[in-house]
């Protein structure tokens, strides 16, 4: 075996902002899930795929869009996460390397439901997400809860 299929989860204390409503299905956000930096313009939206879209490893399970699973809640199901060290099937010789990454970017959250910070709550008016990775084995993660921002009065933000 050279790879652990996971299931990997990341829940916000507020609701998700990203959109779902871009022609890949209902529940399919654009939050990209990235697997030891196999990136490319075009991740899956249909689950799990190799070499769709032109990345540069094809033994490295191509990007993938999450799906809104709750309102402040995205997952990536059936995650292939190659174990560190082991052969890649197919290709005698090539192991996978020893240190993994899963990098998830576009995240977006609905900071407005923390309402305006007063220095009394300012500790608890920071954006946290809580990461989880269920497999058959333990995985170790270096941190599961990231802060991801945070809300300053008076602070504005201009869309262009």
């Amino acid at each position: 075996m050279s790879v652990v299929l996971v299931n990997l989860s990341v829940a916000l204390n507020v609701n998700v902002g990203n959109n779902v409503n871009f022609g890949a299905g209902s529940s399919v956000s654009d939050a990209v899930l990235i697997v030891n930096e196999n990136n490319c313009a075009s991740p899956s939206a249909s689950g799990v795929r190799f070499g769709g879209c032109g990345a540069d490893r094809e033994s490295v399970q191509d990007p993938q869009f999450g799906l809104l699973a709750a309102q402040n809640r995205l997952e990536w199901n059936s995650v292939h996460f190659p174990i560190p060290g082991a052969e890649v099937p197919g290709s005698p010789g090539e192991f996978y390397p020893l240190v993994k990454t899963l990098r998830i970017t576009s995240i977006r959250s609905n900071a407005s439901q923390l309402g305006i910070p007063t220095p009394a709550t300012f500790p608890s008016s920071q954006i946290t997400a809580f990461v989880s990775l269920v497999g058959p084995t333990s995985i170790a993660i270096t941190s599961l809860s990231k802060y991801g921002g945070g809300l300053r009065v008076g602070d504005r933000r201009d869309v262009v």
